[in-house]
């Protein structure tokens, strides 16, 4: 289990970079990546239900 884990935090470091560098700018962007692959176990359902949350309001 901790192989899959360590395996997917480059993968989800480099997905939220990439979505979130035009919006944040480079430094915030990189910061903020690294802190949601780390944690994406605790922080990925929680994004969803933010970003479900915004569409229903």
């Amino acid at each position: 289990m901790i192989e899959i884990y360590l395996l997917l935090i480059p993968l989800c470091f480099l997905i939220y970079l990439a979505s979130s560098f035009a919006r944040k700018g480079f430094l915030k962007a990189v910061l903020h990546s690294l802190l949601l692959a780390i944690s994406w176990p605790i922080s990925l359902p929680l994004l969803v239900l933010k970003r479900l949350f915004k569409r229903s309001h």
